[in-house]
C-alpha cells in the first residue's frame, strides 16, 4: 500500500501541472472571433473527435452566416485533418458587408455550437514571409486521467491553419513529397486556452498523441522531418520554409507511473 500511495502522490503533483488541459476539447473558428478577414475570406472549423471516438457528427456541420441581419449557409469543405479531428474549409462571401457573425450547426452531447465574429477590410493582405519552425521539443508525460507523447512545434508567423507536410527525408519533404495534413494555427484553441480576438504572434504545433484530445498526427514513429505552410484568410498558401528534423517521442514511464498504470489496468480502468 505505502508503494500505491507513493504512485498515487506522483500522479497528483503532475497533475497540478495539467489541470488546464484535462477538459473536453471544443471546436473552434480559425481565424478566431474579433479577427479581420478580406471580403472573399477563407475560415476554417476545427471539430475534435475525442479519445473515445464518435463525438462529434458524423456528417458535415452546417454552417452559417449572418450580414445585416439576414442568415445563408457557409459552403464547407472537408480537408484532411488528423485521427481525432476533422477539419472544415470555410467559403465566406462579405463583399459590400462591414460585419458578419458565422455560427456552426454543430450541437451533439459533446460539444456546443460555435459563433465567430467578423470585421471586413477591402485592404486586408496576407503575410508573404515563408513558416519557419523556430523551436522543437518533445513532450511526455503520463498521469491518471490521460497521457501525452507529442512532439511540439513552434511556428513563425502564426496562420489560421497550417498544412504540415512529413516524411523520412528531408529532401523529399522540402518538394512538398510527403504525407500531408491541416492542422490548426495553435493547438490550444481545442482547449480555448489561446488569446481570443488577437492572433498570436507564432503558432504552436503539437504531433502525437495530446492530452485528453487523442492522436493529431498518426504514423510518426522513429525520426521524421516536417515542413509547414501558412493558409490564410485570402485563401493563400505561403511556401513553406525548409523541412526540421523531429526527433522521436520515447514512450518510457518512470517507473512509479509504470506501477500505477498496470495497477489501474488491474481494476479494469483504460487510461
Amino acid at each position: 500500500m505505502r508503494t500505491v500511495a507513493t504512485c498515487l502522490a506522483l500522479i497528483s503533483a503532475v497533475a497540478t501541472e495539467v489541470h488546464a488541459e484535462c477538459a473536453f476539447p471544443g471546436a473552434f473558428f480559425s481565424p478566431p472571433s474579433g479577427s479581420v478577414l478580406p471580403p472573399n475570406a477563407v475560415a476554417f472549423l476545427f471539430l475534435p473527435l475525442g479519445e473515445l471516438g464518435g463525438r462529434s457528427a458524423a456528417a458535415e456541420p452546417v454552417v452559417t452566416i449572418v450580414m445585416d441581419g439576414v442568415e445563408a449557409q457557409v459552403a464547407v469543405h472537408e480537408e484532411p485533418g488528423g485521427p481525432a479531428y476533422r477539419v472544415f474549409r470555410l467559403l465566406i462571401r462579405a463583399e459590400g458587408h462591414a460585419h458578419a457573425t458565422l455560427r456552426t450547426g454543430v450541437a451533439t452531447r459533446w460539444l456546443e455550437p460555435v459563433t465567430a465574429r467578423y470585421t471586413f477590410d477591402p485592404h486586408w493582405s496576407a503575410p508573404r514571409d515563408s513558416v519557419r519552425v523556430i523551436d522543437v521539443d518533445t513532450e511526455v508525460r503520463y498521469w491518471t486521467c490521460s497521457h501525452n507523447y507529442t512532439r511540439n512545434l513552434t511556428a513563425s508567423p502564426w496562420a489560421p491553419a497550417y498544412r504540415v507536410t512529413w516524411g523520412g527525408k528531408r529532401k523529399a519533404v522540402d518538394r512538398g513529397q510527403g504525407k500531408t495534413q491541416i492542422v490548426p494555427g495553435n493547438f490550444w484553441e481545442f482547449f480555448r486556452l489561446a488569446d481570443q480576438g488577437s492572433p498570436p504572434r507564432d503558432g504552436f504545433i503539437k504531433l502525437g498523441y495530446a492530452n485528453c484530445f487523442g492522436e493529431t498526427l498518426a504514423d510518426t514513429a522513429g525520426r521524421i522531418y516536417v515542413s509547414v505552410a501558412g493558409l490564410y484568410a485570402d485563401g493563400s498558401a505561403v511556401k513553406p520554409g525548409a523541412a526540421v528534423e523531429v526527433p522521436h517521442v520515447r514512450a518510457n514511464p518512470p517507473r512509479p507511473i509504470r506501477m500505477l498504470l498496470r495497477l489501474v489496468g488491474n481494476f479494469g480502468l483504460g487510461l
